[in-house]
Parts: C-alpha cells; sequence; structure tokens
C-alpha cells in the first residue's frame, strides 16, 4: 500500500548488527547509522557510528519510535514489538530507583551473560530462537520497565499516544505488563499463553 510505511528495527545475534530498513510500496531500503538522542528533548538524529542497539534497553528503542514518527508524522501508529517473552522478566536493582530519562554511557558490547535480567522461561518446546534474526542467545528479555520507558519515550509521556501497541510476544497479556503500556497507546493487543507459530499469524491476529 502506497499510503502505508513500515519502519523496521531489526537486530541479530551477532555485535554491530542493528539495522534499520523502511519499507513502503513493495520497496525495502536500508537506512545508514541508527536513531540516538543525547536527551529527551532533543530531536532524534542518526548516528552513523551507531551500528548496535542494546535491545533491553528502554532508552534504545523509545528514541528508536520518536525518530521514525518524526520521519513519518502521521494520523495512524501502529508499533508492533515481536520477540521472546516470559510471563514476568525482572529488572534488578533499578525497581524502585526507576529509569532515568538519559542515553546510555556506554555503547553495547557483546556479552554472554544478561546484564540486569535474571535466568528467563524456556521457549516452547520444538520451537527454537532463530539464531539470524534474535538477540535471544544472550539469555536477556527487555523488563517491563523498560518497555514501559521506551513507549514513555515514543510517545512524549503519553500526550501523543499510539494508537495500536501490538504486543508479538508470548505471555504479553499479563496485567503487569498490560498496567506499565497502558498509558501510552489506545488500543494494545496482547496474548495471554504461548503464540504465533507460523509468521501469517502475526498480520492476521493485527
Amino acid at each position: 500500500s502506497p499510503d502505508r510505511v513500515a519502519v523496521i528495527l531489526v537486530d541479530r545475534d551477532g555485535y554491530g548488527d542493528t539495522q534499520v530498513i523502511i519499507a513502503q510500496n513493495g520497496v525495502t531500503v536500508p537506512v545508514e547509522g541508527l536513531p540516538f538522542a543525547n536527551s529527551l528533548g532533543m530531536a532524534v538524529t542518526l548516528d552513523r557510528a551507531t551500528t548496535e542497539y542494546d535491545m533491553t534497553n528502554g532508552w534504545y528503542l523509545g528514541n528508536f519510535i520518536r525518530w521514525a514518527r518524526q520521519l513519518y508524522p502521521v494520523t495512524t501508529t501502529i508499533f508492533s514489538f515481536v520477540g521472546h517473552g516470559a510471563p514476568l522478566t525482572p529488572q534488578l536493582q533499578r525497581l524502585t530507583e526507576g529509569l532515568p530519562d538519559a542515553a546510555p554511557t556506554t555503547t553495547p558490547a557483546p556479552s554472554s551473560t544478561p546484564t540486569s535480567q535474571e535466568s528467563i522461561s524456556p521457549l516452547p518446546p520444538r520451537w527454537g530462537a532463530h539464531s539470524d534474526f534474535t538477540d535471544y542467545h544472550s539469555a536477556s528479555l527487555i523488563s517491563l520497565p523498560s518497555l514501559a520507558q521506551a513507549l514513555r519515550i515514543g510517545s512524549d509521556n503519553g500526550t501523543n499516544p499510539l494508537t495500536v501497541v501490538d504486543l508479538l510476544h508470548c505471555f504479553s497479556a499479563t496485567i503487569e505488563e498490560l498496567y506499565e503500556v497502558h498509558p501510552y497507546a489506545l488500543i494494545i493487543l496482547a496474548a495471554p499463553n504461548y503464540t504465533y507459530a507460523q509468521p501469517t499469524m502475526l498480520g492476521e491476529m493485527l
């Protein structure tokens, strides 16, 4: 559809392979660099030196959303968050401190151990993580406070809410997750159990 555009953030399982792709009218165009801002009040610009996002960090995801909405200031915005999920992913040492609206002080580096998350629930039997299109190998999932931080940044503290937040991961319809994200979207789609074993189911559900 020429009147629709998809701004896609993809992170594979290596280091330096985070990429933004813009798809419209049957054409896909890779973007050089990644959206980045040093503070919340700044306009988000592309930083060509940044080649990797920490996908569990709400600051990176929030600024990606802000940048995409700056680029395409449309009336209807759907944010689909596709990935693995657990019923509840804790974030250690930050539950009472809150999440600051400040840029990360360091560029994410390769790691084989989680930084702020504990070990996660296993994937459903017979369904493994795709080695080319996931950072699941690090055993690190985004926490609910970090996801809420991303949506808060991307919606200007809820004053410009997303039309739809489409949570495409298993166990996304927990009261904890819905409570965290509800101020930043008019509509939320979520799944209470394991979900979306076939790629076509993503579009059918939406």
